[in-house]
């Protein structure tokens, strides 16, 4: 079935992306899923990803979920919406303008005005940024924004998950990849706070994964040689 071959797609270009990330980056995804450093395979890891995104007891009848259906359960959760020909990048940026979304409401002026001077140099006027994000227009935008946008605020939003996480791995991954980043606190708290009264506490490991794949996708993009 075309549906299903849609699903197992996102699974094999979630295998692909992990085979090409750093190994930090996934020794973080192996403590978010599994709780503790291990040495496994990458195919072990995309099924135990597999195995904590089937919430739906359905899921448990048929299989495990594949990576998009783990996506789209994400994006219903925190409210974001979807159709059948969005793939799980496309999603996965939607979500991340979601919590960006969430996080400058819970944002004093002060710490919006300290994601705008990091935010600027993407190519965006920070006047248009605000504007977006007061009218509740950033989720329908981001995907239009081009690529460096998109980055940066993966970057932000993998760093403020990774942060409240609780994994030691984390500390040391945001001192390599985002240290210039986490003077606007008010994004860390604002994320952390809404994806934890929007998920649950089933999504635990769910949350920082999809934010960390999310973050590994824009990550490649950016530093592909034909940008």
């Amino acid at each position: 079935m075309k549906h299903d071959k849609k699903m197992e797609d996102s699974t094999v270009r979630l295998t692909e992306l992990l085979q090409e990330a750093d190994q930090h980056e996934r020794q973080l995804l192996i403590q978010y899923n599994f709780g503790e450093d291990r040495e496994i395979t990458i195919e072990e890891l995309v099924r135990k990803i597999r195995s904590n995104g089937s919430h739906d007891v359905s899921r448990w009848i048929r299989g495990e979920a594949h990576y998009l259906e783990i996506v789209r359960e994400f994006a219903d959760r925190i409210h974001v919406s979807w159709d059948e020909q969005e793939d799980e990048e496309a999603l996965e940026k939607r979500i991340l303008a979601k919590v960006m979304q969430e996080s400058w409401n819970n944002m004093t002026r002060e710490q919006q005005q300290a994601v705008e001077k990091v935010v600027t140099p993407s190519g965006i006027e920070a006047d248009y940024l605000s504007k977006l994000l007061i009218e509740d227009a950033f989720v329908q935008f981001l995907p239009t924004m081009g690529y460096l946008m998109t980055w940066n605020i993966a970057r932000f939003i993998a760093a403020a998950v990774a942060r409240g996480s609780g994994v030691a791995l984390a500390e040391g991954w945001l001192g390599v990849v985002v240290a210039e980043m986490l003077g606007p606190l008010g994004i860390v708290a604002g994320a952390l706070v809404f994806l934890s009264d929007a998920a649950g506490p089933a999504y635990r490991k769910i949350i920082p994964t999809v934010i960390l794949i999310a973050y590994l996708r824009q990550k490649k993009q950016a530093v592909q040689p034909s940008r």
